[in-house]
């Protein structure tokens, strides 16, 4: 049940359970329309069925069976496109603390993340030696 979450679930038990029912008062009603009334052993009339009645049960279960399909289908025709997943956290490589994208420094060990380009103001990782917006060398890769 990992993937299935417990909305979509009761929506597909409900849905199982009023389809069944009322598919099954539908063939019911189809079956008793127009069968005889015995009592003592002897016909005394025939059951016969409201057909707006029928019709409105057998709407019932096509809903129900729509809403069913929908319920088990959703997930691979929506896709994974929901708003309420957290990005993963970042961690700064030093100590693993908590980082955001914007840092310039780890706030826990003072690890250098980003640096500013003296040419163009760019913001870049602290590993690049030169700026690929501008070309401005940061610093020599070859100096200590």
């Amino acid at each position: 049940m990992s993937n299935i979450s417990t909305g979509r679930l009761s929506t597909i038990v409900v849905s199982v359970i009023f389809f069944a029912g009322s598919f099954g008062m539908y063939l019911w009603m189809d079956m008793m329309d127009g069968s005889p009334k015995v009592v003592s052993g002897k016909i005394v009339g025939y059951y016969v069925m409201d057909h707006s009645a029928m019709a409105i049960v057998l709407m019932i279960a096509i809903l129900c069976a729509i809403t069913l399909i929908l319920a088990l289908v959703w997930p691979y025709v929506a896709g994974n496109n929901r708003s309420d997943t957290r990005p993963a956290a970042l961690q700064c490589p030093r100590c693993g603390g908590p980082v955001r994208k914007d840092y310039m420094a780890c706030p826990s060990c003072t690890l250098p993340l980003l640096q500013a380009c003296p040419g163009c103001g760019e913001r870049l990782p602290a590993s690049y030696n030169a700026c690929p917006r501008c070309g401005n060398v940061i610093r020599n890769p070859h100096s200590p």
